[in-house]
């Protein structure tokens, strides 16, 4: 009985360990790949495809800056996830990565250099986060593939050249936080079926302050528009405008007749996602504090600021790697316990058993003891013989 106990458990440890062991399992972070010092990620050393940064370095303190060029140049990095808990990039830090395809940039992100992501033209989307006020110079020039620019709503102003040079670009929409759009931001975007939203009414478009010249300089305030280019000319755009914004008059003012200027009313912004508009509903400053408090209900329980980022590719799918295991234990406690009332019902099946055959073998036994026993001989005594009276007796 020990015996078939025993199989019966190591069976439900076996079927446990296969199942747990067919679900994705957290990767270990290999700080090998990472030169981190004083905080500070200064350069990738490792080989490359899908990157995960780690929120904190091998002796457990935060990792809260990326350097300038610290990805530069890059082609063997296809994804990066950047954890929370990151808020400064230096510039150029994502510069020319030819394969790098997808990138997550965190909701604590405040602040990036110029070029940020120049020129890596596999990079299809981009979130925005509200966080980071200023989109700097140059900031996804030259990134081809990219297709639609989410700008979360917080974002203030957009730099110069910040999204120009794109050939596919789809859609890109302007938050109303949004103030200002310096010039040439989306300049020489060659597409024809670009869509244009801008829900500030009152954002300015195309002042070149703080635009850095080749000598080195900084120019003054000057009016150069946002898509100012030989290509704009012949590029039939959509934009999207509030009614009756000064938006809409600037545009016009361009005379370019392939732009398509449509005015929308309040009910068209209200209806896009709330991450990149909130026109007319509500101060920015109460939406601010809205979005903050969605983002940490979001983070809800990752108080390990980013380790789930870290752990795995994917939030998400850090997740569904925890829900998996958690079924896993839930399903190998449900075999043990199965395992067990069937062990139960062989002992208690099997002890009756035994008392049905004791009971029977007790009868047998009595039953065989009682046809062996001696025979007590009785005694016989003679009976007295009456005398019968002789006819000599007469």
């Amino acid at each position: 009985m020990k015996k078939l106990l025993s199989a019966l458990v190591l069976i439900a440890v076996l079927m446990t360990a296969c199942f747990v062991g067919a679900m994705p399992t957290a990767a270990a972070t290999n700080y090998d790949d990472f030169d981190i010092y004083d905080g500070i990620l200064v350069e990738y050393l490792g080989p490359g495809g899908d990157v995960v940064i780690p929120s904190k370095d091998a002796d457990g303190n935060p990792v809260t800056e990326i350097d300038s060029k610290a990805f530069y140049d890059n082609d063997d990095i296809t994804s990066v996830v950047i954890p929370e808990g990151i808020t400064k990039i230096g510039s150029e830090a994502f510069s020319f990565c030819d394969y790098l395809e997808k990138v997550s940039l965190p909701y604590s992100l405040e602040k990036c250099g110029i070029s940020t992501f120049r020129r890596s033209p596999a990079i299809s989307k981009i979130t925005i986060p509200a966080k980071l006020k200023d989109v700097p110079q140059d900031f996804c020039s030259g990134c081809t593939s990219l297709t639609e620019v989410v700008i979360s709503y917080g974002v203030e102003t957009i730099g110069v050249y910040a999204f120009c040079d794109m050939k596919n670009l789809e859609r890109i929409v302007f938050s109303s936080t949004v103030k200002e759009i310096y010039g040439l931001a989306i300049a020489n975007n060659t597409s024809d079926k670009t869509e244009v939203v801008i829900c500030n009414p009152m954002c300015e478009l195309g002042y070149m302050n703080g635009y850095r010249t080749n000598d080195g300089k900084y120019s003054g305030k000057e009016y150069v528009s946002p898509f100012g280019s030989p290509q704009h000319k012949k590029t039939a755009w959509t934009f999207i405008v509030p009614e009756g914004s000064t938006v809409a008059k600037d545009l016009e003012a361009y005379d370019n007749p392939n732009f398509r200027v449509r005015t929308a009313d309040k009910t068209y912004f209200d209806e896009l996602p709330e991450n990149q508009s909130d026109f007319g509903v509500q101060s920015a400053e109460d939406a601010q504090a809205e979005i903050e408090q969605e983002q940490e209900e979001e983070e809800g329980g990752n108080e390990n600021n980013g380790n789930a980022a870290t752990n795995n590719g994917t939030g998400s799918s850090f997740d569904l790697t925890k829900i998996l295991i958690i079924f896993g234990a839930a399903f190998g406690g449900l075999i043990l316990l199965i395992v067990i009332i069937i062990v139960v019902v062989i002992i208690v099946k099997n002890n009756k058993k035994k008392k049905k055959a004791a009971a029977k073998a007790a009868r047998r036994a009595a039953k065989k003891a009682a046809e062996e026993a001696p025979v007590d001989e009785a005694v016989v005594e003679e009976a007295p013989v009456d005398e019968v009276p002789t006819e000599d007796a007469e």
